[in-house]
């Protein structure tokens, strides 16, 4: 019987991976949770550099870009294989290296969020385990609020109002579950917040 191969992935599956235009650009450098990283700007498309991820969070990184390269994580974390350009000195000029895995900016903390924190441990990076899972306990509440009221807001100083609104909202039907509607509405705004056009056509639409 012949044996399977432990990865195994399609002809297409490495091409939307492995892209070799060198039009790979650092655009902004950014101070992530004590570390500072470059963010790398491919076909209009910001990524990160799945390494400064793994360093981040002392996993093994071998075992990392295998899991990073398996089929349905590439759709995860849009994940590309592209030269990466890197400063070759204090005060020099970009230049490019071979092949880097990349993940997409908008999936870092996903990708830190399904980070196994017990084999952190294990490995003996303790105090990093826990740090990160504070953050993925932060992370699972942002995600509870956000589906179950719409919305999900990080400055706690702002959250008992914008939660009494919400809450009253809940409890509302008709006219009114509407009105509680745009005062959340308005009060986002007012604080900064940008409304997202799902969540705007939800604020309009309740009646």
């Amino acid at each position: 019987m012949q044996k399977r191969p432990l990865l195994h992935v399609s002809h297409n599956h490495w091409r939307a991976i492995m892209q070799n235009d060198s039009s790979a650009k650092i655009t902004d450098i950014i101070y992530f949770h004590g570390v500072t990283l470059p963010i790398i700007t491919f076909n209009k498309v910001k990524y990160i550099p799945a390494k400064c991820l793994t360093d981040l969070a002392g996993i093994d990184w071998r075992t990392a870009k295998r899991s990073l390269l398996v089929e349905e994580n590439v759709l995860l974390y849009a994940v590309k294989q592209f030269k990466s350009p890197v400063f070759a000195a204090q005060g020099g000029s970009p230049t490019t290296q071979e092949e880097v895995v990349h993940i997409q900016f908008d999936r870092a903390y996903l990708y830190l969020a399904r980070i196994n924190t017990r084999i952190m441990k294990a490995r003996g990076n303790v105090n990093a385990a826990e740090k990160l899972l504070q953050l993925q306990i932060e992370w699972a509440k942002v995600l509870h609020d956000y589906e179950t009221h719409g919305v999900a807001i990080k400055n706690k100083s702002q959250n008992n109002e914008l939660m009494q609104i919400m809450k009253m909202r809940q409890m509302s039907i008709g006219y009114e579950k509407q009105l509680f509607s745009k005062m959340l509405a308005t009060k986002l705004v007012e604080l900064g917040y940008s409304i997202e056009e799902e969540q705007g056509q939800l604020f309009k639409n309740e009646i």
